[in-house]
């Protein structure tokens, strides 16, 4: 059976020591050199064992491509920068990348209705500086197979009505701009409206620039909204997809490792693993309905004012809505609240753990909601956490339980999860193949 976006769970990614998982350089913004499988060349000595889900990557992809040598019936194939014009004259046409494409010379963007470009495994390098490179999907596009360098702007700005992206990543850099008007900001699309984006990640670290100075908090100050997959999603999805970026932008509102700012959605088989630092609310994941995710990379809220709420959450889940089978590893830490799997009073967990320290005023090892249902912690990881006091189904759990499949009620060990063993012997989510 052929592994599609393989899953095999069990959290821990073995990094060389001091290998961030983009390596930009921070003095001047320039983007790592690139292999040719668009890989850092700097992570060459890394070992990556992810099983919690584990993404085996075929040159660069999470399902494997095989390139064509010639255009299909029905496709134009575009080689060059000139070629790939054709595609903002016809953006209803069909296209397919025949070699790595650099748009350096300025001008370069399209957008895509109704059609759709397959990227065949190769690269778009040399973006316009803080530019997409597709305005827009819309109206059942289709993205795919394609690796794109970023210069500070993303991949999409928009996909809309039907469209979809998948089986894409990024690298480079994003920067972020406040103007004191309201930005949604996502490595692979910006803003999600009845989309989805499936087998995508992102390697591209977030930057902050801002063109207007704050001494104190005002609503126009924090407004940016960041997401390492999307910035803002409304009745879409986003599966199997991962964020490696780290995110420092110290005057977002929100910023999370897959999506910022969720209506309504699915987070599905995600996971993050960059850390995140902002001013107000963080969170590993973010999202609606979010279902077998974990993070792993430490989320930091740095703001200290008692007029508004600052919140670093592992996972996270809009008010009402729900996260199960998700667990937290990265450590949390916020002046005001900090809960291991969501902070929202209402939110509905369930099947659900973290190990991750939490540091905070208060610090609540799963959720401050009341609708909690077999949650688990490890005893180490928060101070005093009043929802494992209050409530019969969190549970505080020792090493060694942690460790006991059968301390792990309500889990479904027989199609979700397995216990993990080596560097991370607690539960893992199992693989999945078609």
């Amino acid at each position: 059976m052929k592994k599609s976006f393989g899953f095999a769970l069990s959290l821990i990614l073995i990094l060389c020591l001091g290998a961030c998982s983009n390596n930009i350089n921070e003095d001047n913004n320039t983007p790592p050199t690139l292999n040719s499988n668009g890989q850092n060349n700097t992570q060459q000595g890394r070992v990556i064992n992810v099983t919690s889900p584990k993404f085996e990557l075929s040159d660069g992809f999470i399902v494997p491509i095989e390139k064509k040598t010639s255009a299909p019936d029905g496709f134009i194939s575009i080689s060059t920068a000139e070629d790939f014009d054709k595609i903002k004259l016809n953006p209803s046409g069909n296209y397919i990348l025949m070699s790595d494409i650099d748009l350096s010379q300025e001008g370069h963007r399209a957008s895509i209705d109704g059609g759709t470009v397959d990227g065949n495994g190769y690269k778009i390098i040399g973006l316009d500086k803080d530019i997409w490179l597709f305005d827009e999907l819309k109206n059942g596009a289709v993205l795919k197979n394609l690796g794109v360098e970023l210069n500070g702007g993303e991949l999409v700005s928009e996909a809309k009505n039907d469209s979809t992206i998948e089986n894409c990543f990024t690298f480079g850099f994003v920067n972020v701009i406040t103007s004191g008007l309201t930005e949604h900001r996502g490595a692979i699309a910006s803003h999600l409206e009845n989309a989805s984006v499936i087998n995508c990640y992102n390697l591209a670290k977030f930057f902050y620039k801002s063109i207007k100075e704050y001494k104190e908090y005002s609503d126009d100050f924090f407004i940016n909204y960041i997401g390492g997959i999307a910035g803002r999603l409304n009745n879409s999805n986003i599966e199997n997809c991962y964020n490696e970026g780290e995110i420092n932008s110290e005057q977002a509102r929100v910023a999370c490792g897959i999506v910022a700012l969720c209506s309504s959605g699915s987070i599905k088989n995600c996971y993050n693993s960059g850390n995140i630092t902002v001013s107000l609310s963080a969170a590993g994941i973010g999202g609606d309905k979010i279902e077998n995710c974990y993070n792993m990379g430490n989320i930091v809220s740095t703001y200290k004012d008692e007029r508004v709420s600052i919140t670093s959450e592992g996972v996270f889940g809009i008010g009402g809505n729900q996260v199960k089978n998700c667990y937290n590893y990265g450590a949390l830490e916020s002046w005001m609240n900090a809960s291991g799997i969501s902070h929202g009073n209402e939110a509905t967990v369930t099947a659900s753990y973290n190990v991750g320290k939490t540091t905070s005023q208060n610090a609540g090892a799963i959720s401050s909601s009341k609708n909690l249902e077999n949650c688990y912690f490890l005893d180490n990881v928060a101070n005093a956490t009043p929802d494992g006091a209050l409530f019969a189904t969190v549970k505080k759990l020792t090493e060694s339980q942690m460790k006991d499949k059968t301390s792990f009620v309500g889990f479904d060990f027989d199609a979700v999860w397995e216990m993990g063993s080596g560097d991370y012997p607690y539960p893992v989510f199992k693989a999945i193949y078609e």
